[in-house]
C-alpha cells in the first residue's frame, strides 16, 4: 500500500479491483466504483493530487527501484494505469505530474512529447525533447546510451519512454531489447520491428523481449531467411498488428503457421507476404479464417501459393463482417475471386482493395471499381524493402 507523509500526516491508498482502500490518520475508508478502470482512474488522480501538494511518498511503500537505475522512483498503481490502455493521453499526464513532484526530469520529457503530440509538427517542442534528452542522458538512458554509439538510434520515443523500437540488422538486436525493457524508460514497449536475415539472431531477439509480453502490440518481421521464433505471437495479450514478411515460405511451416492461427483475440491487423513454393501449409493456416473472436480491420494476403483458398475462406467465414481494407496484390486470383464476388454484400464494413488489376479478368476489375477504392499493385519490392542482397544473404546462412 503506497504510503504519504505530509507535516506529521500519513496517508495511505490501495487499488484491489474495482475497489479503493484509503487510510488517513488511521482511520479507513472504502470507496466502489462501476469498474476496474474507473477505479484505477481515482487512484491516479487521488495520488497526482496528493504529490502535487507536497505529500512525500514514505518508507513501507510500494515504490520499485529499477535494477539498472536505482535513482528513478516508480509507481505501480500508475504504471498499471498507463498499461490498461497505453494510448490515454490522461494517464500519461498524471504520470508525468506525479515524477515532477519527485523532481525527475521523465515528468518533464512525457509532458514534452504529449504536448507533441497534440501540436503534430512542431519544430520548437522536437528540439525541446532532442535537448532535454541530451541534458538528462544520464536519468533518462543511463546504461542505454552506449547502444546510441553505433549510429542511428532504434529508440522511438513517445509520452516519455521508448515505445517503439526498429533493427534493420542483426549486430547487437537481442543485447539492446533486453536492456531496453529491463530499463525504466522501456516499461511500456509497444512496437518491434525487426529486419533481420540471421535465423538464430531473430530467434534470439524475439526471445529476449518476453517481459514486455504485457505491453507489446505491434510486432512486424522482415527477413529473407527462415521465420523462427513465431511462438511469441501466442503469448501477447495485447499484439495490435502482426505483420511477417518471407523469402522463404518454407520457414514458417508446421508450427509457425500455427502460430500465426492462433493470434490473440486483441489483433486488428494482419499481413502476411510470403515468396516460396509448396501447398501444404494451408492446413495450418486455415484456422485463423474460421476463428470468430477476432476482429480484423486490415487484411493483407499475399501468399501467392494459397490465395484461391484464403479469398474463399475469408468471403465465406466472420471475417467478412469485419474487414475494412483487404490486400490481395500479386497474387492471380481465380476460384477464390469469384467466390469473393459472389459474396460481396457479406463485406459490410470493406472500402479499400489492394489488387494487381493486370492479373483479373476485365468482369472482376469492373465489379472491383464499381464497389471500392482500388489500389493497383503493380511491383514486387519486398526484396528491396527488407534490404535483402543475396550475397550477404549467402554468407549469413553459411
Amino acid at each position: 500500500m503506497p504510503r504519504y507523509e505530509l507535516d506529521g500526516e500519513v496517508w495511505e491508498i490501495a487499488h484491489d479491483d474495482k475497489e479503493l482502500s484509503i487510510m488517513a490518520n488511521g482511520k479507513g475508508t472504502q470507496r466502489k466504483f462501476v469498474s476496474a478502470n474507473h477505479a484505477a482512474t481515482q487512484y491516479a488522480k487521488l495520488i497526482a493530487e496528493k504529490t502535487a501538494a507536497g505529500w512525500k511518498q514514505i518508507a513501507g511503500a510500494s515504490t520499485r527501484r529499477s535494477s539498472t537505475h536505482l535513482d528513478e522512483p516508480r509507481e505501480p498503481g500508475l504504471e498499471q494505469h498507463i498499461i490498461d490502455d497505453l494510448d490515454n493521453a490522461d494517464a500519461y499526464s498524471i504520470y508525468a505530474d506525479w515524477y515532477q513532484a519527485q523532481q525527475h526530469p521523465r515528468g518533464e520529457l512525457i509532458a514534452l512529447q504529449l504536448a507533441e503530440e497534440t501540436r503534430g509538427e512542431d519544430r520548437k517542442l522536437h528540439d525541446l525533447v532532442a535537448k532535454h534528452l541530451v541534458r538528462y542522458k544520464v536519468e533518462l538512458l543511463g546504461p542505454l546510451a552506449k547502444h546510441l554509439l553505433s549510429g542511428d538510434s532504434p529508440f522511438i520515443w513517445r509520452n516519455g519512454f521508448i515505445h517503439g523500437l526498429t533493427f534493420s540488422g542483426e549486430d547487437h538486436a537481442a543485447e539492446i531489447i533486453r536492456d531496453v525493457v529491463k530499463h525504466p524508460s522501456g516499461r511500456f514497449l509497444s512496437s518491434l520491428e525487426l529486419k533481420i536475415h540471421g535465423e538464430g539472431a531473430l530467434r534470439l531477439a524475439l526471445a529476449a523481449v518476453a517481459p514486455a509480453h504485457a505491453t507489446l502490440r505491434d510486432l512486424y518481421i522482415m527477413t529473407g531467411a527462415s521465420l523462427v521464433g513465431l511462438d511469441v505471437i501466442e503469448q501477447l495479450p495485447r499484439l495490435r498488428t502482426l505483420s511477417l514478411a518471407t523469402l522463404a515460405l518454407e520457414s514458417v511451416r508446421g508450427h509457425g503457421l500455427r502460430s500465426v492461427a492462433a493470434v490473440p483475440a486483441s489483433c486488428k491487423a494482419i499481413h502476411l507476404r510470403f515468396h516460396g513454393s509448396g501447398t501444404d501449409y494451408w492446413k495450418d493456416l486455415a484456422p485463423l479464417f474460421a476463428r470468430d473472436d477476432l476482429d480484423i480491420r486490415n487484411l493483407s494476403m499475399r501468399v501467392p501459393i494459397f490465395i484461391d483458398p484464403i479469398l474463399t475462406a475469408i468471403s465465406e467465414g466472420p471475417f467478412a463482417r469485419h474487414v475494412e481494407k483487404l490486400d490481395f496484390g500479386l497474387t492471380d486470383p481465380d476460384a477464390g475471386m469469384r467466390v469473393f464476388l459472389a459474396n460481396r454484400e457479406r463485406f459490410v464494413k470493406l472500402r479499400e482493395v489492394a489488387a494487381s488489376l493486370g492479373r483479373l479478368a476485365v468482369t472482376a476489375r469492373n465489379m472491383l471499381k464499381a464497389n471500392y477504392k482500388v489500389i493497383d499493385v503493380t511491383e514486387d519490392d519486398l526484396a528491396d524493402e527488407i534490404g535483402y542482397e543475396e550475397d550477404h544473404f549467402d554468407d549469413i546462412q553459411e
